[in-house]
């Protein structure tokens, strides 16, 4: 599953997002968000960043809980390399 953290500078919901998911030895791209990236993702909901992207589910703000979450296998992750 590709993970993806879109983050704002200063931030830092942003610095302890990316701090945990190192922590957690999950791999992420961070991308920098642009006004027309923050436009976008409002239009979803997401009002705080970061926001993280994983597959097709996303949240946004420093949920601790949903980033460990990601280092849980799922049936169609099981047995795959974490690398």
């Amino acid at each position: 599953m590709v993970i993806t953290v879109h983050t704002k500078k200063p931030c830092v919901q942003c610095t302890v997002t990316l701090r945990k998911l190192t922590e957690l030895r999950i791999p992420y791209t961070e991308v920098e968000l642009t006004e027309e990236s923050i436009a976008r993702f409002k239009r979803f909901g997401h009002l705080s960043a970061p926001i993280v992207t994983a597959g097709e589910h996303s949240f946004s703000g420093y949920r601790p809980d949903l980033l460990e979450a990601l280092n849980t296998p799922t049936p169609d992750t099981e047995g795959e390399d974490p690398e």
